[in-house]
């Protein structure tokens, strides 16, 4: 029982899925997006796999989550939870997502053994974009405190 408690630890401590944002900024003025104020997101999930293609760890669906055994270190996964993300922030508008993939072997450095053999491997995505919400109305006590 102690070894399956310490293996669920690790996987809490070893795999995640992370969300990310930036302040809101209003210079300089992106011209694609339509809006004053944009912020930077980015998404990183990553995992490990066997053979690179049997997932042990994985970081989940959601912000600050992991899963066991599922295959979710991809972009369709990654977009995913980056929209899901953007719902719950009430973003109006999505501009120039970027993606990133990455796999290691960790005994690549071993001359043959470590390509051709590889055990255990590193995956991870990374999905950034900017995002707009588009600035809510003021009130007529602010608008008059402006004036």
């Amino acid at each position: 029982m102690k070894k399956i408690l310490i293996l669920l630890a690790a996987a809490a401590l070893s795999a995640c899925t992370s969300v990310s944002t930036t302040d809101t900024q209003r210079e300089p003025k992106i011209v694609d997006i339509g809006s004053n104020e944009h912020k930077q997101m980015m998404l990183t999930n990553y995992g490990y796999y066997l053979f690179n293609w049997i997932p042990i760890f994985s970081g989940g669906r959601e912000d600050n989550s992991f899963a066991l055994f599922t295959d979710t270190v991809n972009v369709e996964s990654a977009v995913t939870t980056l929209s899901n993300k953007c719902v719950e922030m009430k973003v109006d508008n999505i501009s120039d997502i970027q993606t990133l993939e990455n796999s290691t072997c960790y005994f690549s450095w071993i001359p043959y053994f470590g390509t051709t053999f590889g055990l255990y491997w590193y995956r991870e995505v990374q999905v950034s974009a900017v995002v707009s919400m588009t600035e809510q109305p003021a009130s007529p006590a602010i608008k008059a405190q402006k004036e």
